[in-house]
């Protein structure tokens, strides 16, 4: 099988929370994206891992993408799943005295016989590195436009905490350990808390809330 393998990397000059949300916005691709490259997604998961998406490169090469892991404004991780390509790619982002060094690492192997029958004349590592130095250009040019609208947009840093009011509070952290990867902790006099980064979510478990809380506080309303 002929192999794509190739890493390219670009220094922006914006801010990584702001390279990191248009990376992610798959819905807006066709603005910045060479025209003869197509998206269509086809699940848009809510977690986010788990999206597919149909990506079209010119009339005769398609492929599937997956999500498949992400860090928010750290790294999405991409494998095609089916069609033309099979493999793993990763977009990596970097903040670096308020710009954002941002690189693509792509690792794919050919799954079509056409294609593999190309190989020996067609150098597809060197073609997709071209091919990306284009993309590059239109990304920078697509977050110049629109950065006056990120900028007049309220910048969040992190929350510190929110609280869920909850039935079973050993249920609610089983779930958020196990199924959501959050570290569980205990505080106070024995409360329990998801953590993850620098925020958490602390659980009151109903009935029996702690000061301050909501006036009528009930189960299942966050």
């Amino acid at each position: 099988m002929a192999k794509l393998k190739a890493k390219d990397s670009r220094l922006l000059d914006f801010p990584v929370d702001y390279v990191y949300r248009t990376i992610t916005d798959f819905t807006a691709y066709s603005k910045w994206w060479p025209h003869e490259i197509k998206f269509d997604i086809e699940h848009l998961h809510p977690a986010v891992i788990g999206t597919t998406i149909n990506v079209q490169n010119g009339p005769f090469v398609k492929w599937k993408s997956k999500i498949t892991s992400f860090k928010t404004n750290k790294l999405l991780a991409i494998d095609y799943v089916d069609g033309a390509w099979l493999g793993k790619t990763l977009w990596s982002f970097e903040e670096k005295d308020g710009s954002t060094e941002l690189t693509l690492e792509i690792d794919l192997e050919v799954n079509k016989l056409w294609l593999n029958l190309l190989s020996p004349f067609i150098n597809f590592s060197r073609y997709h590195s071209r091919q990306i130095k284009h993309i590059f250009n239109n990304l920078e040019k697509y977050l110049s436009e629109h950065k006056g609208s990120y900028i007049h947009q309220i910048q969040l840093s992190h929350l510190d905490h929110i609280v869920l009011t909850v039935k079973d509070i050993e249920a609610s952290c089983r779930f958020y350990h196990n199924v959501l990867g959050m570290e569980i902790i205990t505080f106070g006099e024995g409360r329990k808390a998801a953590k993850f980064g620098s925020q958490k979510i602390n659980f009151h478990d109903a009935g029996s809330e702690f000061a301050p809380k909501a006036e009528k506080p009930l189960s299942g309303s966050s």
